[in-house]
């Protein structure tokens, strides 16, 4: 049996009252937003696909699914499609053996910037894969981002302000405010003049109570316990207007500032730099700032300065950098380790380092400093564990990828469609055109059969692959070829 996660961003078999007005809605999304598909196999016999149907042309497009154990019983099929041409699509997804399909709701791709206006890009996520609903957040160690758009966004009007504040009045009639803490609230509107149907607005209300959820690249959180209120457009409609309270998410207690995926925080573990000292925790402030940062904030990568006076063991001169050596692939997560390095003011011609590694509590612990040459530098191959492991991401399916943290993309995989001109869905999107692709069709059921295959198209996030064929005993008969082939790609990620 196989079944869709909860909260994919594409719908699956809605109900709908056949008794009201017809539902005449089609999803949008932006041509570079990335669609996430999670598809959950509980039987280790299923042979689970997925097409996308183009509904102008009628043409169906294979997607190559990656496949990852989740238990015993349990595997997870996923794929990411993106850079779609403008058409109305829909998703099937087939389970071969008991002849299962499953078909979504139609939605759109568009390349036009008016509906950058018109809609509102959701990204959804979680710190964890505990959550009442049946997806996968992190998968091999590598967090899940959802996105989502819907027709909507934040008016003027719906910014109001309020207070939390508690008082008492003593008996000479003095009131006594014990705190006041003034905040925003946000009321977020989505439907337009047409409206949306009522599974948008319930799948809204399900994806605020993941950890991360964000509006066109802010973060926000439910108010309270608000929940949506939506309006009828017509009084046998199924369609509706929804408004719902939010608040932004302070990032409170830490000094950050650049861009979006880099943020600077300051510790103040006074023992931190000290050379010649024993391995110790940071304060629980510092480890918990450096966890919000990442778990509530979304920052992959940032960059740490210390916020104590140098002293002639420190060692210490700023700016200090900490990150992940899986850069904007790895959380900080129970034993992950980081890099830290600084210049020794005393010794202006060496760099001093440290490992930082996560415990279980979310402290960090640091490990002794060590000392290097400068011209030592760019010599790191001692940080690398010997399967890899910290330096490159993996996945070993049938169409998977290896993509080093240097910026190296290796990809391949297997096409059983058939067609005059084929279309492969890359698993990971390259940086750009610039990447190498190799194919190799299997070998023909006829001897005579020569068959030769050549790229016809590249972008980022596919490419298109046609073919021809001549048979040398039957008169040169030439014509398209059908059988599977292997392929080959290497680019650039970054």
């Amino acid at each position: 049996m196989i079944k869709t996660g909860d909260i994919c961003p594409l719908f699956f078999n809605p109900l709908k009252n056949e008794f009201q007005q017809d539902i005449d809605y089609i999803q949008k999304f932006y041509t570079t937003d990335k669609i996430l598909i999670q598809i959950f196999s509980d039987d280790y016999s299923d042979v689970v696909s997925a097409v996308i149907c183009d509904n102008v042309t009628n043409e169906d497009n294979d997607i190559s699914l990656d496949e990852y154990r989740v238990n015993d019983n349990t595997r997870l099929f996923m794929a990411s499609v993106t850079g779609l041409k403008d058409s109305v699509y829909t998703l099937k997804i087939r389970e071969g053996n008991s002849g299962t399909v499953m078909e979504s709701e139609p939605f759109s791709v568009c390349s036009d910037p008016m509906l950058l206006q018109e809609t509102c890009l959701i990204k959804y996520s979680n710190k964890d894969n505990n959550s009442s609903f049946n997806n996968h957040f992190w998968v091999d160690g590598v967090q899940q981002f959802f996105e989502f758009r819907v027709e909507g966004g934040f008016k003027p009007e719906g910014v109001s302000q309020k207070v939390d504040n508690e008082q008492f009045r003593t008996q000479l009639q003095k009131i006594i405010e014990l705190y006041s803490v003034p905040y925003d609230t946000y009321t977020l509107t989505c439907g337009n003049a047409s409206g949306i149907p009522y599974w948008v607005i319930q799948f809204i209300n399900n994806i605020l109570s993941l950890s991360y959820f964000d509006v066109n690249g802010e973060r926000y959180v439910r108010s309270g316990n608000s929940s949506p209120e939506k309006t009828q457009i017509s009084e046998d409609g199924q369609m509706f207007n929804m408004t719902i309270l939010l608040e932004k998410m302070e990032m409170s207690k830490m000094s950050t500032n650049g861009s979006s995926t880099s943020k600077f925080i300051i510790l103040n573990t006074p023992e931190l730099l000290t050379i010649g000292r024993a391995p110790l925790f940071l304060s629980n402030e510092d480890a918990n700032n450096i966890k919000k940062l990442y778990y509530d904030g979304g920052y992959m990568k940032m960059h740490v300065q210390y916020g104590g006076e140098y002293t002639y063991n420190s060692g210490l001169n700023i700016p200090v950098s900490i990150y992940s050596p899986y850069l904007l692939e790895n959380d900080i997560q129970v034993g992950a380790w980081m890099d830290l390095s600084w210049i020794n003011p005393d010794n202006p011609s060496s760099i001093c380092s440290m490992t930082l590694t996560v415990q279980d509590d979310y402290s960090i612990e640091a490990g002794t400093p060590t000392e290097a040459k400068l011209a030592l530098k760019s010599d790191l191959s001692q940080y690398a564990k010997s399967d890899l492991s910290n330096a490159m991401t993996v996945s070993l399916s049938q169409n998977g990828y290896a993509k080093f943290n240097n910026g190296l993309l290796i990809q391949w995989g297997f096409i059983s469609t058939t067609g005059r001109e084929r279309t492969v869905y890359l698993p990971v999107n390259f940086y750009d055109t610039t990447y190498h692709v190799f194919s190799s069709p299997e070998a023909p059921s006829d001897i005579n059969v020569v068959e030769s295959l050549y790229l016809s198209y590249k972008a980022n996030a596919y490419f298109k692959i046609k073919g021809s064929f001549v048979n040398l005993a039957n008169n040169n008969e030439y014509g398209y070829p059908g059988e599977p082939f292997h392929w080959f790609a290497i680019g650039r990620w970054k």
